[in-house]
């Protein structure tokens, strides 16, 4: 792997939750490249702005400005076009995909295949001008030694951070802090069935999980993201939904503590 493609590169991370941001500066960093990171498509704007941008990995569904009015705003600015865009989709929805090219970006990588490697392959295509992929060569390939009944795969989460267990736990770390904010967050909106905010919570968690290689708490949590959206939705649903997300994120911390005793402290 030619671990210094971005080298002297200055690369913006633009995602509204924070362990996709985590993942992705680590990733950007083990490749020589120098992180600034935007929450939105607004901070974003703000940055490419006032500062020189060599490549931008742009989430799609963002608060305030998503990916895709970003990329055109970018594309308008003086030099947009020369600045490098790849979208971050959600790993289910290929239709994201094409709204990405249709929007200007130079490529796009669903989240669950977005490792150091993948990140290799679309820079040096880029950087070169080389046509992109096409949509159907982006597909996850399954994983035949995974077990569907272990909450998550640290093994092959470790590989998606170049092996480095350090990072690796700190992102753990910081997203078992987030999940138990974003529990709280999800019944106060479940109360006042605040389904928008309810979306928008299961769709961060669907991203971040599926990153980190816990397949069934991404599971549930985009069982809730459907859910929201469903015409025929009752409260009664995504209660039960609900709380089956609380027994995957409680089976998901345990998992850890078997695993790094020391990573968790109450």
């Amino acid at each position: 792997m030619e671990s210094d493609v971005l080298n002297n590169k200055k690369v913006l991370i633009v995602d509204d939750y924070p362990i996709n941001r985590m993942l992705f500066s680590s990733i950007v960093n083990e490749l020589g490249g120098e992180c600034i990171t935007a929450s939105n498509g607004i901070e974003c704007l703000e940055i490419v702005k006032k500062d020189n941008i060599d490549l931008i990995l742009m989430d799609i569904n963002m608060p305030k400005m998503d990916g895709i009015v970003a990329t055109t705003a970018i594309r308008a600015l003086p030099g947009g076009k020369n600045i490098k865009i790849i979208g971050i989709t959600g790993y289910e929805d290929s239709g994201e995909i094409d709204e990405c090219f249709q929007a200007g970006m130079d490529e796009a990588v669903t989240k669950i295949m977005f490792t150091s490697e993948k990140l290799v392959e679309v820079s040096l295509r880029i950087f070169s001008g080389s046509v992109s992929t096409p949509v159907s060569e982006n597909k996850p390939v399954s994983d035949a030694s995974a077990d569907i009944n272990v909450p998550f795969d640290y093994s092959r989460a470790l590989k998606g951070f170049d092996n480095n267990k350090e990072i690796l736990d700190s992102v753990l770390v910081e997203f078992n802090h987030i999940l138990s904010q974003q529990i709280i967050s999800m019944h106060e909106s479940l109360d006042t069935m605040n389904l928008e905010s309810l979306r928008r919570d299961a769709h961060s968690i669907k991203g971040g999980a599926a990153n980190l290689c816990a397949q069934p708490l991404s599971d549930v949590a985009r069982d809730i993201e459907i859910a929201c959206k469903n015409e025929n939705k009752s409260k009664e649903k995504l209660t039960e939904l609900l709380t089956c997300l609380e027994t995957r994120i409680d089976e998901f911390v345990r998992y850890n503590k078997s695993l790094n005793s020391h990573m968790f402290t109450n």
